[in-house]
């Protein structure tokens, strides 16, 4: 009997949600070098993001948290229980890391962000979906996948607005 390999793994499904075009193209650049994801969409506010994820179903979302409409948390609270990704927050802004990781998000980058930084946390994003397997649909228990809290965030965003 010939043995076969398992079927390739499907790719992260990822998607992008900046006000700002230029971040979100950087973004989008770095994410799409990362081996594994594929960026299945980029929203500039509120609307889109919601519009998209539904559409979409991505399996993690980078968020901006100051965007037009509804806010990153708002986004975040008004997304189906059942179609909930995993969040990873972008932001200029310390003000807000406690709150994200309150709500369970899996990370919380700052901007300037290099590409180091995003594959960390795509790193841990995997990491997290490897030890929960069936997660979608589930928003992520307080503290998994994070290897950091808000206050090292703290040390590495700027004040708020």
């Amino acid at each position: 009997m010939k043995q076969t390999e398992p079927p390739p793994a499907a790719p992260t499904r990822i998607l992008i949600v900046e006000d700002d075009i230029h971040a979100r193209a950087y973004l989008s650049r770095l994410v799409a070098t990362e081996r594994g994801v594929v960026v299945v969409g980029q929203a500039k506010d509120g609307h889109e993001a919601l519009r998209l994820i539904a559409t979409t179903k991505p399996d993690l979302v980078f968020l901006d948290i100051q965007i037009p409409y509804f806010d990153g948390f708002q986004v975040i609270a008004k997304v189906d229980s059942g179609s909930m990704p995993a969040f990873i927050f972008v932001t200029a802004y310390s003000d807000y890391a406690v709150r994200a990781f309150e709500i369970d998000a899996l990370d919380y980058i700052c901007k300037p962000f290099d590409q180091s930084r995003v594959h960390a946390a795509i790193r841990r994003f995997m990491r997290f979906q490897g030890r929960n397997s069936g997660w979608h649909g589930q928003r992520p228990a307080a503290g998994n996948g994070r290897t950091h809290g808000s206050a090292e965030v703290a040390d590495s965003c700027r004040a708020g607005p």
